[in-house]
């Protein structure tokens, strides 16, 4: 019979001590162990025709080149073709974002493949039924739950022989074998394992939301994402509309391919990179620059903003949206060091429009760039795409594929581009080949 044990577990990371912490010693939080009580579930073996005999691999039939396409492009794209039959898929989110527009989505496509149950355990049905409205067509097939527990969702699941569950969100779910309540430690992983070994033994293709901390993390035990077999991330600025979702983890497709959405009355749509850009034709403010970034294998053409003010205290602001803060101060420092000129006494403010969040270092000098043409107050970058990775010596180094970035600048009418000292040529762009910072305010400025 099995016996139950008290163990500490911390919310934050699911590290597990026979004894309270107060620090704990995996991620650092301090006071986050919560006593848990569990089964002490001791296996033992009676006989030998228990054990699982081992297959030879050569023999083993991999089920797993199957896709289920969702038919939404974008969302197709990040997860390598489509669903993988008998996959544990993670999606996860800031609130608001549309987490769950975009899963409702994938429902109504899904059921032309199978029957769908969808649990939901933080809205009403009539909630999702007005939302199903708003998007549009609403299959027959799509079956909608409201429960908690997890083992009525399992046999509920069972009962209906569902191709697909759905369950918005995984904090809500909780277990009747423990004693915790949702949202806690226990409760997401012993939901998070129990969902993982239904996924795999029925054969039912299983999709979760998951919340996101405020510091951007998925909430809940490192465990959970280890467990899935893909992470979506859902990502944007809720004032812009523009949605990009990225794969975190996929164990059968790439993790470098983005989807590009815009929210609008009838869901998310699909839309292309270039949406992102307006241009204005070409004719930029004071302070802005273009440069093309590479997001898994597509090119977006961003722009970025710098706005240079005295400052009338004696530390300067430095403020940044969608862009490294730290990365900024680094700049700032090289500029400084390589052009003499005096930036400590402006208040900086750097954007990128459109909701982007921009971590490659390939927008180094471009964002330098934008920097000068603030603190100068002359825009020379009208139709000059502005590309490369700048050392803290001022160097201006290659970046990867950057004849792929070099053609969407042309595709987009730029005649030219300021780009690291390496030889390139690209028909009907002009380049500037520059070896430092130095050249790039001496030239344009």
């Amino acid at each position: 019979m099995a016996k139950t044990k008290t163990v500490f577990i911390c919310e934050n990371c699911g590290y597990e001590s026979p004894r309270w912490l107060g620090r704990c010693p995996s991620c650092g939080a301090w006071n986050s162990f919560k006593e848990v009580k569990i089964e002490d579930r001791k296996s033992w073996i009676e006989h030998d025709e228990h054990l699982p005999s081992p297959t030879p691999l050569k023999d083993i039939q991999n089920t797993y080149k199957v896709k289920i396409p969702t038919n939404i492009e974008e969302l197709d794209r990040v997860l390598g073709g489509g669903l993988t039959k008998s996959s544990y898929t993670l999606i996860a989110g800031e609130p608001g974002i549309g987490k769950s527009t975009l899963i409702l989505q994938m429902a109504f496509n899904l059921a032309k493949q199978g029957t769908v149950l969808y649990v939901s355990g933080e809205e009403s049905k009539e909630q999702i039924k007005s939302r199903a409205e708003r998007i549009g067509y609403i299959p027959s097939n799509v079956f909608v739950l409201s429960a908690l527990s997890l083992e009525q969702i399992t046999k509920i699941a069972l009962e209906n022989k569902a191709d697909f569950l759905i369950i918005d969100s995984i904090q809500t779910i909780y277990s009747e074998k423990l004693e915790q309540a949702p949202q806690s430690v226990a409760q997401l992983r012993e939901c998070g394992g129990e969902l993982l070994r239904f996924t795999k033994k029925t054969g039912i293709t299983t999709l979760i939301i998951g919340h996101i901390t405020k510091v951007g993390d998925i909430a809940g035990p490192k465990i959970l994402e280890h467990m899935v077999d893909v992470v979506l991330l859902l990502e944007g600025d809720k004032n812009t509309g523009f949605r990009i979702l990225r794969a975190q983890k996929n164990r059968f497709g790439p993790t470098d391919e983005v989807g590009l959405f815009e929210m609008t009355p009838k869901g998310l749509v699909p839309v292309s990179p270039h949406t992102l850009l307006e241009l204005h034709k070409h004719n930029l403010p004071i302070g802005s620059t273009i440069c093309p970034v590479l997001e898994g294998t597509r090119v977006f053409l961003v722009e970025i903003q710098a706005l240079l003010t005295p400052t009338p205290f004696s530390m300067p602001i430095r403020n940044v949206s969608g862009y490294d803060i730290k990365r900024l101060q680094i700049l700032l420092a090289v500029i400084e060091n390589n052009l003499s000129l005096h930036l400590r006494g402006m208040d900086t403010f750097i954007n990128i429009t459109g909701g982007l969040k921009i971590k490659d270092t390939s927008t180094d000098l471009a964002v330098i760039g934008a920097i000068l043409s603030s603190f100068r107050k002359k825009q020379p970058f009208s139709r000059i795409g502005l590309l490369g990775e700048v050392g803290l010596s001022g160097e201006i180094r290659k970046v990867k594929k950057i004849e792929k970035r070099l053609e969407e600048l042309k595709r987009f009418g730029f005649k030219g581009a300021i780009v690291p000292d390496i030889r390139l040529d690209v028909d009907g762009l002009e380049l500037y080949p520059t070896k430092n910072i130095r050249e790039v305010y001496e030239q344009w400025f």
